[in-house]
């Protein structure tokens, strides 16, 4: 089933994909300032992209067990291709978290480390035991110990089962912050916002998450889609393509909402100065 997406295509969404967070990453470090982008829509969209990372991670690195309902078995460079895609994604939303923690954007400083301290907390369930275990083995334990697997399970278990449908709840809601900041900002006041990099993003991550109902095992999306399987498909499989498919949409949204609210600012603005004149 993996096999229907190529590696060559796989190599080309890779690089459009972080193509697609160059316009509003150039945005914010020319003007400096952040004015207008919601660090709640950041912090929940960073943590979704930590997520899917924490997934394929373990699977294709920390697992020991040999499944291969998400990668091949052995690995191909496909399944690295997916790590891949994962990784970069990841990076590039922990550099715009990064860059507007640094620069203005409206907020209190205490707000800005508490939303840091809410990543921190998140990765310590989810990226650094995999990193410290793939340097040392010490959270899962020895690779010959018989209950390696036991821990495998328990943490592939609890982030497939509880958290990370929680995170994908999270991604849902992520876009009413950003929302919020849009409508709640005076004309102007969105110059950091890059609307060409919300319509690139939209664009280019509907096509990733369409691949990504091929790129994965366990069942086929048409069968999932005939027999009703849905949810056992989005656990085991089907989050990446649900959670990219979130995340693009949201970036649409963002732009039709942006753009529109832009324009309705720019007549308000336009219409004053007449109404000045004629009274």
């Amino acid at each position: 089933m993996s096999q229907l997406i190529p590696d060559w295509l796989r190599i080309i969404l890779l690089l459009f994909s972080g193509a697609s967070y160059l316009p509003q990453l150039h945005r914010i470090w020319v003007h400096r300032d952040c004015q207008g982008i919601s660090l709640g829509n950041l912090l929940l969209t960073l943590i979704t992209a930590t997520e899917q990372l924490t997934l394929g991670f373990f699977f294709l690195v920390n697992n020991t067990q040999e499944s291969d309902f998400f990668i091949e078995n052995p690995p191909t460079t496909g399944d690295w291709l997916n790590l891949a895609q994962f990784t970069l994604v990841w990076a590039l939303q922990l550099l715009l978290f990064i860059l507007c923690l640094w620069f203005p954007s409206g907020s209190r400083v205490w707000y800005k480390l508490g939303l840091l301290a809410v990543y921190i907390l998140f990765t310590s369930i989810s990226l650094m035991p995999l990193f410290i275990d793939d340097i040392n083995h010490e959270i899962f334990g020895p690779l010959d110990d018989p209950y390696r697997k036991w821990a495998e399970a328990l943490f592939g278990g609890y982030h497939l089962l509880f958290l990370n449908p929680i995170v994908t709840i999270m991604a849902l809601f992520a876009y009413s912050f950003q929302a919020r900041a849009i409508r709640t900002l005076p004309a102007g006041d969105l110059k950091a916002l890059s609307l060409r990099g919300l319509l690139t993003q939209g664009v280019m991550f509907v096509v990733v998450a369409i691949s990504w109902t091929m790129r994965v095992k366990f069942a086929s999306f048409g069968d999932v889609i005939l027999y009703g399987a849905f949810w056992s498909w989005y656990q085991m499989v089907g989050w990446a393509a649900v959670d990219n498919a979130i995340f693009a949409l949201g970036q649409i949204f963002l732009f039709v909402l942006a753009r529109d609210w832009g324009t309705v600012k720019a007549a308000d603005e336009e219409r004053e100065p007449l109404l000045r004149v004629g009274l």
